[in-house]
């Protein structure tokens, strides 16, 4: 008789066809085990494609196509409801290693000139998402010598430098990105806290992930769950308070259906300039803040300081 154990391995090993036989054998006797349908579901659905992955050229072809294809595959897993246990984590590590090599290869023949930039946050991701931290990382910094401001990077830097013990660097930039970009957010890397828990929690909650990326630093702030935050200058809290008059005038101007994310902006916006040291020391800043805080949550101020945790 077939195990799961053996399923599992034929996955890791790219051995798809082998492991969908193993996982129809265990069908035969447990038809209505979901994590059977699942890992039954996943190496059919790599074996369906390997013939195809084969034919793809070696390099930078290859990894930037399965890439694509885990992306795709991914969807489908969430469209189908399957549950993410083993197998799901088996043939994770298989196609992301098997990209990262591939994209290794291409720098090893073409050369930082001959690879597209965003090929460098394809691996980035993929070790990320296999868990090679340390080379994620060092990727993520190599990327920024490449490109201006690559979008997404300051995330994953801040994924991995929580799992490498820089947990007080990972949550400062966690806290920037969320400020300036937060639709940017990668729910699929993250295994950090607080925002692992927060997904979790809040996801339910919300129809669209558009809106769920905007309420995340609103509910982390309001919470104080990130509690560390990067100097900011004069002049840099003088341009986030612009952006919370600007923001405020386009309450009265939006449409319904951008109300909510301006509100989550401006609170974002203003909760930040209140954490800043800069703005301990400006008290006619803080009372302006405070006052548009007010005039969008009367309790927020209030809830936040009663479960507000000292800071270090």
């Amino acid at each position: 008789m077939s195990s799961s154990e053996e399923g599992i391995l034929n996955l890791q090993e790219g051995k798809f066809e082998n492991a969908k036989n193993v996982f129809s054998l265990l069908l035969d006797e447990k038809p209505e085990d979901p994590d059977l349908i699942s890992s039954y579901f996943i190496s059919s659905y790599w074996d369906n494609r390997l013939d195809m992955i084969l034919l793809l050229k070696e390099g930078k072809e290859r990894g930037t196509r399965l890439v694509q294809m885990f992306d795709e595959f991914e969807k489908e897993m969430d469209r189908r409801n399957f549950p993410r246990k083993t197998a799901y984590e088996a043939i994770t590590h298989c196609i992301l290693s098997e990209a990262s090599s591939h994209f290794r290869l291409a720098y090893q023949t073409e050369g930082i000139s001959g690879l597209q930039k965003d090929v460098l946050q394809d691996l980035a991701l993929c070790l990320i998402k296999t868990g090679d931290y340390p080379n994620a990382l060092e990727i993520s910094e190599y990327t920024l010598n490449f490109m201006d401001n690559p979008p997404g990077i300051i995330f994953f830097q801040a994924e991995c430098l929580f799992h490498l013990g820089q947990v007080d660097k990972s949550h400062i930039l966690f806290r920037e990105g969320l400020l300036y970009d937060p639709d940017l957010l990668r729910f699929d890397i993250i295994k950090s806290e607080p925002l692992a828990s927060v997904i979790r929690h809040l996801k339910p909650k919300f129809e669209s992930d558009t809106e769920l990326k905007e309420y995340i630093p609103v509910y982390c702030l309001e919470r104080n769950l990130l509690p560390e935050i990067r100097d900011y200058s004069k002049e840099e809290l003088q341009l986030l308070f612009s952006e919370m008059e600007r923001l405020e005038e386009n309450l009265r101007d939006d449409k319904e259906k951008y109300l909510f994310k301006v509100r989550c902006r401006m609170i974002q916006i203003g909760l930040t300039i209140l954490d800043s040291k800069q703005a301990k020391i400006n008290s006619d800043l803080c009372r302006k803040v405070s006052s548009k805080l007010n005039s969008i949550d009367p309790s927020i101020l209030e809830k936040r300081n009663a479960g507000k945790i000292p800071r270090k």
